[in-house]
């Protein structure tokens, strides 16, 4: 005879032992996790004098804390693992299965003595330290993750002006470059450069100098669109990167810029006018970012030596703009 065979045959007895241990608790859990029906020695255990059948678990159980109760497996029909529970207003704890059955569940809980609480409870304690330290390396990674972006993107801008640097112009101009030799689509690069940029570091210091290249700065950034990219690229230089723009569009950003420019009071109280120079260039076919670069400077020098406050294209070819006097 199996153990099952003799269970099935001695069930009266089976049943009167569940009923008189209030160390065993036997129950059947419905789907909406209430009870249906349970052993006597539960309900003994539980310290109600009223059937509870028909009570939600939560009512009947919480956890040694006192959270609500969080037996139910999520993916019948499988085995929750065991939980520490406690009836509400009592101490004693017990360790609770739920077994997935026809119709809802079968809770199965054993009574913990006293040693072997000592030992859960100081589990408990030890796994609350574990969490909260993994709590606390997830928010130190968090933290180390925003320092290190913050870290990233100051190793991308210039400083002083808050614009892209050489290092983040160059690595953007390059992708655009493969993007142009790729699809064909069209680029340009400007060259920009502050005319008489010394002398307005000696006549009104450094201080000053330092204004006037974040107030280009920010009228050139208030030029650009989304796609495109401004850098200092050196000293009193700038740089854009102007994406599916050919070279009469570079030419036409360069203008609106040089214009905005000339007409801002950059330095409050003097009646000197900030005024640029600019060269353009657009992409051929082979180009890499040293030639395009390269040809704007080339044209940013004509513009120099044509007068300057203007906007030159490459190889001295197209139209330019500005004015011819000296500012």
């Amino acid at each position: 005879m199996t153990l099952f065979e003799a269970w099935r045959r001695n069930s009266d007895v089976v049943h009167q032992f569940c009923d008189a241990s209030e160390t065993m608790l036997f129950a059947f859990i419905d789907a909406s996790e209430r009870i249906v029906e349970c052993s006597d020695g539960f309900r003994r255990a539980s310290g109600s004098h009223q059937p509870l059948a028909g009570q939600p678990l939560e009512e009947v159980f919480c956890m040694p804390g006192g959270e609500p109760v969080e037996l139910v497996p999520s993916i019948p029909p499988t085995l929750s693992l065991p939980a520490l529970c406690r009836f509400h207003g009592d101490t004693r704890l017990f360790r609770v299965v739920l077994f997935a059955v026809d119709g809802g569940f079968l809770l199965l809980g054993e009574f913990v003595g006293s040693a072997e609480r000592k030992t859960l409870e100081n589990l408990a304690l030890l796994t609350g330290d574990l969490v909260n330290i993994s709590r606390e390396m997830a928010s130190k990674n968090r933290e180390l993750e925003a320092a290190n972006a913050k870290i990233e993107k100051l190793s991308r801008t210039d400083e002083l002006t808050g614009l892209a640097n050489r290092r983040a112009f160059f690595e953007y101009l390059e992708s655009l470059l493969a993007q142009a030799a790729r699809q064909g689509v069209a680029l340009s690069v400007v060259m920009m450069d502050i005319d008489h940029f010394k002398s307005i570091n000696d006549t009104y210091g450094h201080d000053v100098g330092d204004v006037v290249l974040r107030h280009v700065a920010g009228i050139l950034a208030a030029g650009c669109r989304r796609e495109d990219l401004a850098g200092r690229f050196g000293g009193e230089e700038f740089v854009v990167a102007l994406p599916h723009c050919d070279a009469s569009d570079g030419y036409a950003f360069a203008s609106r810029v040089r214009e905005a420019l000339e007409a801002s009071e950059v330095i409050p109280g003097e009646s000197r006018r900030v005024t640029a120079s600019f060269g353009v260039s657009s992409y051929k076919q082979g180009d890499d970012r040293g030639s395009m670069v390269r040809r704007a400077d080339e044209a940013l020098y004509t513009a120099k030596t044509r007068g300057r406050n203007r906007v030159v294209m490459e190889q001295g070819t197209g139209p330019t703009s500005g004015a011819t006097k000296k500012p």
